[in-house]
């Protein structure tokens, strides 16, 4: 999978499940990624862009974490 600003993360934590952990752990900003309607509501909407900035990452610091806990 091709990790783009615009990538929703729905569609990265339906191939990669185990990302929604790697995220908690890098972040506390992330932990609403385990409130089930919360994350329904926005798994289509949020992009890594969006993801990237209230964590407080530049996008392409998170895409590299991203990528090297999946290529691991």
């Amino acid at each position: 999978m091709n990790l783009e600003k615009n990538t929703k993360i729905g569609e990265l934590t339906q191939k990669y499940p185990k990302v929604k952990n790697f995220l908690k752990s890098l972040s506390e900003e992330y932990k609403n990624l385990d409130n089930e309607e919360l994350f329904e509501m926005i798994k289509d909407i949020a992009t890594l862009e969006m993801i990237a900035i209230k964590g407080g990452f530049q996008f392409e610091d998170l895409k590299e974490k991203i990528e090297n806990f999946i290529n691991a």
